[in-house]
């Protein structure tokens, strides 16, 4: 099946793979300023957006849900851009098929594996929402807002909700199958052999999802990597300070060095 994708711009092939409850609307803004020197293909994740609905969830199926579709657009040495579970996708990706893509971009995430209690409880609770009895936005947020007190993280959030075609609201994202697989998804990327390609992990000073004790292991699987440390931000680095993470990856982009 195919995942569900946009794309803009012109030149070298960047692919972006949003995060966990993430689509391709939330990096537009980002893709646009890229745009003029870059051909941008900004893709839902099985699960995710408007991409296909499938009970099997785990990072290796999604890494072939990215293999098929670089090679069905006929896509030569892309850059892969993903940020925490796109991150983790993006990783494995170049693990499992080096030779297929240019540079690695990943966004405050490490390739160990990582508890997602928090994050599976947080999916059942909004599970238990009746979106199907609300009539309008204002009052989801208000059922929310004890679910997610942080407005921007709320905000996110409600960017999964739609109109379906009964004019009632629902979830793009399927959160059951995402609930019941995250320990599949937030499991370690499994190292095949060292990725010698130009890597640049960004992550959010206020973030604890790369700590110095994770380095020694990002070493080990991708030697050529650097690391960019984005101030006032959290693991929304890319949200949290959008330009300060743009000027990051459009530099790395065009450095011939990197």
């Amino acid at each position: 099946m195919e995942l569900f994708y946009k794309a803009l711009g012109q030149g070298k092939p960047v692919i972006i793979l949003p995060g966990l409850l993430g689509m391709s609307d939330n990096w537009h803004t980002f893709s646009k300023k890229l745009a003029d020197n870059f051909k941008l293909y900004l893709v839902d994740l099985r699960n995710h957006g408007r991409s296909f609905h499938s009970d099997v969830f785990q990072l290796e199926v999604m890494v072939e849900d990215l293999n098929r579709f670089i090679e069905s657009h006929t896509i030569k040495m892309p850059t892969i851009l993903g940020h925490s579970m796109g991150g983790k996708v993006a990783m494995q990706f170049a693990q499992i098929y080096p030779e297929k893509l240019a540079k690695l971009v990943v966004a405050d995430i490490a390739p160990k594996a990582y508890a997602n209690k928090e994050l599976i409880m947080l999916l059942n609770r909004l599970q238990q929402l009746a979106l199907e009895s609300m009539h309008t936005r204002k009052e989801i947020e208000g059922a929310l807002s004890s679910l997610v007190p942080e407005q921007g993280f709320r905000q996110f959030i409600m960017k999964n909700i739609y109109r379906t075609e009964t004019g009632r609201f629902g979830w793009r994202p399927n959160l059951n199958v995402i609930a019941i697989n995250m320990d599949k998804v937030g499991k370690a990327v499994v190292l095949k052999a060292p990725f010698f390609k130009p890597t640049l992990f960004v992550r959010g000073a206020h973030s604890d999802y790369i700590l110095e004790k994770d380095l020694e292991l990002i070493q080990t699987m991708f030697p050529n990597f650097i690391l960019k440390t984005v101030e006032n931000a959290g693991h929304w680095v890319h949200t949290d300070q959008p330009q300060l993470f743009f000027d990051i990856v459009d530099s790395f982009l065009n450095d011939s060095c990197h």
